[in-house]
């Protein structure tokens, strides 16, 4: 229920903006409504999973070869929520 609550919120700047025009012109292209909620679905995953690999890699209780795949993966995680939020 709290996922959905927050998928749902509506204070980003796509969000707010996303019916606005200028010289009768979209700031953002119209999407159909399950394409928003798959994005941001998505975006939340996304987040939450860089949240627990931040999380684990604060208790410092992995080393060598493993720590080393969760900083990567990490860093996968993050430019995937970069280029998500720029799209």
């Amino acid at each position: 229920m709290q996922k959905l609550r927050k998928i749902s919120n509506r204070n980003t700047c796509f969000d707010i903006f996303q019916k606005t025009e200028v010289n009768g012109v979209r700031i953002y292209c119209e999407k159909p409504i399950q394409n928003v909620i798959d994005f941001k679905m998505k975006r939340e995953y996304m987040s939450s999973l860089y949240g627990k690999m931040k999380l684990v890699s604060r208790f410092h209780s992995l080393k060598g070869i493993t720590y080393i795949e969760l900083l990567l993966k990490r860093i996968e995680v993050i430019k995937e929520l970069f280029l998500l939020n720029i799209a």
